[in-house]
């Protein structure tokens, strides 16, 4: 039996997701809010990710937002980042955070996932942490990661999943419709707990981690998946399709 994929992103919800994600960066939220509903692992997974797309050459940061897993690549890693991120002010942001850490090493562009302004092979590694679930065309958005991909880069993708179970995705759903709320009222963050209720919408449209895998074996010869902790995954692309076209 085959298994069957989600929607392929978030389509005509796309821009009050991308609002709500702005809103609790420019409030100081987002990062506090995050890190109480990863139980303070949020750190710890974005420096994972950005350790295993260490390369040279240039990374990508698909999905930049505030920077915090740039900065992390910063510590890691040696060599030049692009931060690309729809929003002026969350890249506005995350130039802010970088500045002292990699002033010299990193880029700021602002774009869609489904359209990046870049050649084709011209980066050597693309991370994407709790974004790629955000695209508006989540197949678009892999394909074009594949196209600017070198040959012999590696596509890290870290991400909330949705289970294969009914019972574990209704027992998900719950956790993520409770600990926002919760959490921002503890984080001194209560005015922005409505901006978390766009997750839930977001988490019905993911993929299993199966679903994903296959999604992006569709443009990848190489894909592997790592379940991190329950609801998280860590997926890792390589050999992009057809090679460097």
């Amino acid at each position: 039996m085959g298994v069957a994929l989600s929607m392929s992103g978030l389509g005509d919800i796309w821009e009050d997701i991308v609002e709500s994600i702005e809103d609790l960066i420019v409030s100081g939220c987002y990062e506090r809010v995050n890190n109480f509903m990863s139980l303070l692992q949020a750190g710890k997974l974005r420096r994972l990710a950005a350790s295993m797309a260490c390369r040279r050459g240039f990374a990508l940061d698909l999905g930049a937002g505030p920077g915090y897993t740039s900065l992390e690549y910063c510590k890691s890693c040696s060599g030049p980042i692009l931060l690309l991120d729809a929003s002026t002010e969350n890249l506005y942001r995350a130039k802010a955070i970088l500045e002292k850490a990699c002033p010299d090493a990193a880029v700021e562009v602002v774009s869609v996932f489904e359209a990046l302004p870049l050649r084709d092979c011209s980066v050597s590694s693309i991370i994407a942490t709790f974004s790629l679930r955000d695209a508006v065309d989540r197949d678009k958005a892999i394909e074009e990661a594949a196209r600017v991909l070198a040959g012999d880069g590696r596509l890290v993708v870290l991400d909330i999943y949705r289970p294969s179970a009914k019972l574990a995705t209704a027992a998900l759903l719950s956790y993520f419709a409770l600990m926002p709320l919760l959490g921002a009222i503890l984080t001194g963050c209560p005015r922005h707990a409505l901006d978390y209720v766009g997750l839930q919408k977001t988490l019905r449209r993911m993929d299993t981690v199966k679903g994903m895998a296959l999604r992006m074996a569709k443009y990848f010869s190489f894909v592997r998946s790592l379940k991190i902790m329950p609801g998280t995954a860590l997926w890792i692309a390589e050999r992009p399709r057809g090679g460097c076209r």
